[in-house]
């Protein structure tokens, strides 16, 4: 069963709706017959751990993983259209997006004949580790579904998420979640609440595939038993000073040690702010756990006063 799904829904001929899209930039054509489009928030997720357990045969990495869903978001916009269209704020090249990918799959199983004219607006910084991507193709899925009337039962969406990519059947599936095999393998555990995250956003970014060819090359396999400690312990009471000592990342673990760049980032946030901070999926976004949102402000003023970028998120 999938969490419930927020979006909204607007006419064009109301003001308010078309002044919004407007802005965005979504209608560069006149308006057509097709007079509402929809609109929903495409969540980011924090990775509390990540263990590689081993590569299969047919070349994917297999990982366990605990998967958090948060505040930051991209949104999506999407109407019927003439035309096949797909606009991002950004300079990016939408023919090669999970958000394309998302829509052709969509239609081919559906088997309907129609277009869409899509836009989407990026918050969530590609190669961050947040999982924007991701998100934006179970999001436009959800939406897509949503417009023609629900073609497609929960399964048929899950299934199309898994061939989309990693990690698209966690943001289906909601808050927090373990996720196993190659990120297709999602189960909902009890939703965290109240945490707080400071997220640092480095002025580099780490391409996943090369994560990933870097960890073959130098990177150890776990066994999973940091991702089952940690399950364990949130069963009981905990604080989350305490919380945030047992989040593990098997690629922080390499690139604290590999890479200068990561070497650097962690060896100065954490002094400037005696607090540890981890990587989220393969970087290159770092975090670090907060339980009041005042302490997290202090911190965040010290790293904004030090020139590094940084943001407050948390879950729900």
């Amino acid at each position: 069963m999938f969490y419930n799904f927020t979006y909204n829904i607007f006419k064009v001929n109301d003001l308010k709706a078309f002044i919004l899209s407007k802005k965005s930039g979504f209608f560069k054509k006149p308006i057509s017959i097709y007079n509402f489009f929809v609109i929903a928030k495409a969540y980011g997720k924090i990775n509390l751990t990540l263990e590689i357990l081993g590569k299969s045969i047919n070349g994917y990495h297999e990982i366990k993983s605990v998967f958090q869903r948060v505040s930051i978001y991209d949104e999506i916009e999407l109407r019927k259209s003439y035309d096949k269209e797909i606009k991002f704020n950004i300079n990016i090249d939408s023919s090669d997006t999970t958000v394309h990918k998302a829509i052709k799959l969509f239609f081919q199983i559906s088997m309907l004949n129609e277009k869409v004219s899509v836009f989407v607006k990026k918050n969530i910084p590609v190669g961050s580790g947040l999982g924007g991507g991701s998100s934006d193709a179970a999001t436009t899925l959800r939406l897509l579904n949503v417009l023609f009337g629900s073609p497609l039962i929960d399964n048929d969406l899950f299934e199309i998420a898994k061939e989309i990519g990693s990690d698209v059947p966690f943001f289906l599936n909601g808050s927090t979640a373990i996720v196993e095999g190659r990120g297709d393998v999602v189960h909902p555990v009890q939703s965290l609440k109240g945490i707080y995250f400071l997220l640092v956003f480095p002025e580099f970014r780490v391409s996943t595939k090369r994560a990933y060819e870097i960890f073959d090359e130098f990177g150890n396999f776990s066994q999973g038993l940091h991702t089952k400690e940690l399950i364990s312990f949130l069963e009981k009471e905990y604080s989350i000073s305490e919380l945030n000592n047992r989040l593990y990342n098997d690629f922080g673990v390499l690139f604290r040690d590999k890479d200068y760049r990561f070497i650097n980032l962690f060896k100065e946030i954490e002094h400037i702010t005696g607090q540890k901070f981890h990587l989220t999926g393969s970087g290159s976004v770092v975090f670090s756990l907060f339980e009041r949102k005042s302490i997290a402000l202090e911190i965040s003023k010290k790293l904004s006063r030090a020139g590094y970028k940084n943001i407050i998120i948390e879950t729900f």
